[in-house]
């Protein structure tokens, strides 16, 4: 058990460093030519077509010189192509970098969107147009999603089989998946290619012709959604949280206890039914340790994930054995039992810019002290307030700035940390609160 908590630890963790350093990695990695190694190559029997490995990251389809996918029949073609650029390939140039947010995601997934519906209307001539203008809003929707397939499935219900033939084709030789990265949300949407699987069965009967489906399900309907950073306030997690972290997420404890002395522990979340979580936590320091456990619920979530509210319910145990008065530690014996609840709203103005706020409320506060012994001092903790705006540079990786507890503050949010700068104290402040 220990080893998995610490496995997961350290996966979350290097998903989180790898965001940080993906603007560093690409800029020193991938705009100038890796050199593959040949023996890394991987034929997917699935897919069929060639892939190679890349740390942290899916395998990325390879491609030739004109983008075609390296098959089995060009294979040999595109080894020597890359022997002739001394077997350094442009992956910049030939995958899809969608890890940077773009104002553009939601408009591109809405022309698919509406393609699709009006496909299923029988509005042919309207789905082309719309298809047309997807592609020429981002070329790289033929080789990153299903974009050629459609339209060979318009042609060919039109009864332009030269055309269709032609898509059909280039779906064949171009398209490596179903959903584009730029369909936020979408990432696992066509769970193990099923969908795109069918798609590539189609257009090759309808090239060999054979007898097509009519019973098909690949003409999916999307609905058009801003992207979220998983547990920033007024979200729980995201359509693709929940497909990464469907075993919770192991994370520290960081921050100061009540005497301002450090503390350290351990913390999980996960999802427990439809809009509801879990997040337990167990905190140590010198003076005192802690359980906490909290309940975030998904109060209310817009369909396009544009606006959402959180409750937190959360109640903690506090074992205290020595508090400072004057900078004096004084030794105390002290159980107390607090809880309160934090609530949050978040809303995209668009998608490059949120407004995210927070109150956080405790029983025992500053207002309703904690007392327990009349020897002993009053404890209590501070009630809390946060609005700010919330900036993706990358997926799970925002700048943040705002009003804390009066405090303007600016600094950097990823999943479930806060790391940041506060200028009215003129100091730093990091926090690993989860819900």
């Amino acid at each position: 058990m220990a080893k998995r908590i610490i496995e997961n630890m350290l996966q979350l963790y290097y998903k989180l460093i790898r965001n940080v350093i993906w603007l560093i990695a690409f800029g020193f990695f991938f705009t100038g030519c890796a050199k593959l190694n040949v023996y890394k190559i991987h034929y997917n029997k699935d897919k069929q077509f060639y892939e190679y490995p890349l740390p942290g990251m899916a395998p990325a389809p390879l491609r030739t010189n004109s983008n075609e996918l390296v098959t089995e029949e060009n294979f040999e073609h595109f080894i020597t192509e890359l022997s002739n650029m001394n077997f350094r390939y442009p992956f910049d140039n030939r995958m899809e970098l969608a890890n940077s947010p773009k104002e553009s995601d939601y408009y591109l997934a809405s022309l698919y969107s509406r393609s699709v519906r009006l496909i299923k209307e029988r509005h042919y001539e309207n789905a082309m147009e719309t298809l047309d203008e997807l592609e020429k809003q981002y070329p790289g929707s033929i080789l990153y999603s299903d974009l050629a397939f459609l339209k060979g499935y318009i042609d060919f219900q039109r009864g332009d089989h030269q055309e269709a033939t032609k898509n059909f084709d280039d779906f064949l030789s171009f398209s490596s998946q179903k959903y584009s990265e730029r369909f936020r949300n979408y990432r696992y949407a066509d769970k193990n290619d099923v969908d795109w699987k069918q798609q590539r069965a189609y257009a090759s009967d309808y090239l060999s012709g054979k007898p097509l489906l009519s019973n098909y399900e690949f003409l999916r309907e999307i609905r058009p959604k801003y992207y979220f950073t998983n547990l920033q306030p007024g979200f729980t997690l995201s359509e693709e949280g929940l497909v990464e972290h469907s075993g919770g997420i192991y994370s520290v404890s960081l921050g100061t206890d009540l005497s301002s002395g450090f503390a350290g522990g351990l913390q999980y979340y996960r999802n427990l039914i439809r809009r509801v979580d879990i997040n337990p936590e167990f905190t140590l320091s010198k003076n005192m340790w802690e359980i906490r456990m909290a309940l975030p619920v998904q109060l209310y979530r817009s369909a396009n994930n544009r606006f959402g509210i959180k409750v937190s319910p959360f109640g903690q145990y506090s074992k205290i054995n020595s508090f400072k008065i004057d900078g004096q530690p004084v030794d105390m014996n002290e159980s107390v039992y607090n809880f309160g609840v934090k609530t949050s709203m978040g809303f995209y103005l668009v998608q490059r810019l949120s407004i995210g706020a927070y109150y956080t409320y405790n029983f025992y506060n500053a207002d309703r002290p904690f007392t327990g012994d009349s020897q002993l001092p009053d404890l209590w903790w501070e009630n809390e307030y946060d609005v700010s705006l919330y900036i993706p540079i990358l997926k799970g990786l925002n700048l943040k700035t705002g009003i804390k507890s009066d405090d303007w503050v600016a600094g950097f949010y990823l999943p479930g940390w806060e790391i940041g700068y506060n200028i009215n104290e003129g100091n730093i402040y990091l926090r690993t609160q989860m819900y």
